[in-house]
């Protein structure tokens, strides 16, 4: 039984298959000694365990946990950033993968999230789908609530990856406090939650 391979080219001879092997070989090591410490550098939670990495035409890293996705775009959306961006999925709320253009598109739910943010990705569609299952996953609720004489308000619910935690994120049509706005607010979120069983 033959434990190797020979014949890619007679004895101290090189021949493009082998030189192009060794080549794509070194490579893979490359990336995958970069992928270790790319993982290794990540601000991860206890328990938080990396799902995909890939790397961005700019020589950055983009990285999804189970829990949120890392990069380093600044929070404006445009410019790079030194430090990694966390951003948990339940803070996204949209993400759009472009074939085309290999983008990863995503727009921030909170304030704390830039509102659009473009990681261009060369080999990243499988992150791309990752990252809007991941989105998916976290929505409970989007709904409009009547507030009686204070008109309606949106509402959205989203499950924090990793613990057992909801966010409820209202926006105010009008966006003016006035008098019992605070307590229509309240019982209208009550019965949604009463109808959710949450």
């Amino acid at each position: 039984m033959a434990s190797h391979i020979e014949g890619l080219g007679f004895p101290g001879q090189t021949t493009p298959l082998a030189t192009c092997l060794h080549e794509r070989f070194a490579r893979l090591a490359e990336v995958l000694k970069s992928r270790d410490q790319v993982r290794t550098s990540l601000p991860l939670a206890s328990g938080e365990r990396v799902l995909a990495t890939t790397g961005d035409s700019g020589g950055s890293w983009v990285a999804a946990s189970d829990r949120a996705l890392y990069h380093h775009v600044d929070p404006s959306g445009m410019a790079p950033a030194r430090e990694w961006v966390r951003v948990g999925w339940e803070e996204i709320g949209s993400v759009y993968w472009n074939d085309g253009e290999c983008t990863l598109i995503f727009t921030g739910l909170v304030p704390t999230v830039a509102r659009r943010t473009v990681l261009h990705l060369p080999t990243g569609g499988s992150l791309g789908h990752l990252a809007h299952e991941r989105v998916a996953w976290t929505a409970v609720v989007r709904t409009e609530i009547q507030l009686g004489q204070h008109g309606k308000a949106r509402v959205i619910d989203r499950r924090r990856p990793g613990s057992d935690e909801l966010t409820w994120l209202v926006g105010l049509d009008g966006g003016s406090d006035t008098a019992g706005l605070q307590v229509d607010l309240e019982a209208a979120l009550n019965e949604l939650r009463g109808q959710l069983g949450v």
